[in-house]
């Protein structure tokens, strides 16, 4: 057995590519319309055992066992380390934690702060911030983890390069640590006693659960119009008034009882963007979601109706944003600020926007990770908002 191990671990690093027309053409077939991650190791392991002496069974069997590198080759044998098995379970919980959407959560959760402060509150970032911070992303790893577990099959199409599509991760271990997150995040909501955060947690996780699961009335991310008021409602709502509130709540002894104007901008502004994150997200799936039956916007529209819809809306709400620098700033930094953020962030996005092409996944999908950091900019002007 062992001598056959090695002349199959010999051959295929030394001949990965001696195959047949015949076999080269099943190869091409068997990848279908979309690249996998690891097609031809796969199609290796199904049909270069087919004329060997030791049966099918046990020659996959055999053949499973020998890892392949990128190129097909098979490469040396060795256990991993617990050292090295940590780190590659922290890599693949980095990847699914969807790191771009914790760092938008991070950084609305600091920006809301300053404002707080900016209302002439004062603001020891200490405890509030790190307890706020540590809930929100908590729960945003358990809500997008929930998403990717409901959405695994289509991700094989979509998103092959996430640890549960792929397989890097089994679905018992997500559920595990979005149990363990999800936990994490409402015993310190309950333990800081602020009911601004514990709501904002609440129904954070009752709109992720609706907008993810596929149960009878809920998997609201079919239908256009749901997705995006769950979209809307976590991402401009509860994030800016669950924040501010917990912030000027916990820092002036519970009382807060106005919302300032500059607040109800933010709600607004970020409500608009996360119209156009609801309709743009989906416009790079198209060839999964069309396999898959859903109907988004984007299945239905096209791509480039969405993708000018987008943009629309994004012009429309960096020039409110322009209007509010020139007209409601009291300081010639908070004129400039405001103005000039919201005048380059405009450029910038309408440059990205000339240069994506509808026709190339990779091109919408690199202007909807655009979007994203747009939207994060933002968070750094919110707090130099004059409370008019």
């Amino acid at each position: 057995m062992a001598t056959v191990y090695r002349a199959l671990t010999v051959q295929l690093r030394v001949q990965p590519r001696k195959l047949s027309v015949k076999k080269d053409a099943e190869w091409r077939e068997y990848r279908g319309p979309m690249v996998r991650k690891y097609p031809r190791n796969e199609w290796l392991r199904n049909n270069c055992v087919k004329n060997t002496s030791l049966g099918r069974k046990s020659s996959v069997k055999l053949l499973n066992s020998v890892p392949f590198n990128m190129q097909g080759h098979g490469i040396a044998v060795g256990r991993r380390t617990l050292l090295e098995d940590c780190y590659i379970f922290i890599q693949n919980l980095f990847s699914f934690s969807r790191p771009h959407t914790i760092f938008g959560t991070l950084i609305s959760v600091f920006s809301m702060s300053l404002m707080a402060r900016s209302e002439g509150r004062s603001l020891a970032l200490g405890k509030s911030l790190v307890l706020a911070a540590l809930c929100a992303v908590a729960m945003n790893v358990s809500i997008v983890g929930l998403n990717q577990v409901y959405d695994k099959q289509i991700d094989k199409i979509n998103k092959p390069y996430l640890p549960l599509a792929s397989g890097h991760f089994a679905t018992d271990t997500a559920l595990t640590v979005i149990s363990a997150t999800c936990s994490f995040a409402f015993i310190l909501g309950v333990a800081s006693s602020s009911f601004h955060l514990l709501f904002t947690l609440l129904m954070s996780l009752v709109l992720g659960i609706v907008y993810s699961s596929d149960m009878k009335l809920l998997r609201w991310k079919r239908v256009p119009i749901l997705a995006t008021v769950c979209i809307l409602s976590v991402r401009a709502f509860l994030v800016q008034w669950g924040f501010f509130g917990h912030f000027a709540s916990s820092l002036n002894g519970g009382i807060y009882k106005v919302t300032p104007n500059s607040l109800w901008f933010s709600i607004v502004f970020m409500g608009v963007y996360s119209i156009v994150i609801s309709l743009l997200k989906d416009a790079p799936d198209l060839v999964g979601d069309l396999q898959s039956g859903i109907r988004t916007l984007t299945v239905r529209l096209g791509v480039a109706p969405i993708l000018n819809t987008c943009m629309f809306l994004l012009c429309l709400d960096y020039l409110a944003g322009i209007y509010v620098g020139l007209f409601r700033s009291n300081s010639h930094a908070q004129v400039l600020v405001l103005t000039g953020g919201h005048l380059l962030g405009i450029v910038l996005i309408f440059s990205k926007y000339l240069r994506t092409s509808v026709h190339s996944s990779a091109s919408i999908f690199s202007f909807y990770m655009f979007v994203w950091k747009m939207f994060y900019m933002e968070y750094l002007i919110f707090p130099f908002l004059n409370p008019y």
